[in-house]
């Protein structure tokens, strides 16, 4: 049969030499102290491991959020911009003749497009650095007098 001994005594109680008998093992307190260094290594390791994707997962999430954000804020900013174009447009209907109205709604309808097409460039690009893009997409929400969730 096989004897285990555990050893922790300091000085040790077992003969050291005992081992060399055959089905003898000695585990002594230097042997636990490198077993536990091994295991602390490994728990670092996975420590560091954890971290990293800790870290991976958190960008995954600040990136989706900033990512939402910003099409939120897009969405707004647009539909505020064709309530006010489509206002102007009612406003002054009066002014122009059928033909007339129908050229202007195709010539406002292009001039707000063409103006916030760069701005929604833009604004998706700032998904890219969420450290400052957050800030950067709450500036606009007061630029464009427009609250979170509206």
């Amino acid at each position: 049969g096989q004897l285990l001994f555990l050893d922790i005594s300091v000085p040790r109680n077992v003969e050291p030499l005992s081992q060399t008998i055959a089905g003898i093992t000695i585990i002594n307190v230097d042997d636990l102290q490198s077993l536990a260094q091994e295991n602390r290594i490994e728990r670092e390791a996975h420590i560091v491991h954890a971290n990293n994707l800790i870290d991976h997962e958190t960008e995954d999430f600040f990136n989706g959020l900033l990512q939402h954000h910003s099409h939120r804020l897009i969405a707004e900013i647009h539909r505020k911009a064709e309530d006010i174009r489509q206002d102007h447009l009612q406003k002054f209907s009066g002014y122009f003749d059928e033909a007339h109205r129908d050229h202007l709604e195709t010539f406002t309808a292009g001039l707000t497009r063409k103006l916030f097409h760069e701005m929604t460039h833009n604004i998706r690009n700032l998904e890219a650095d969420t450290s400052e893009g957050l800030a950067q997409l709450q500036a606009l929400e007061k630029l464009f007098n427009l609250t979170p969730g509206e």
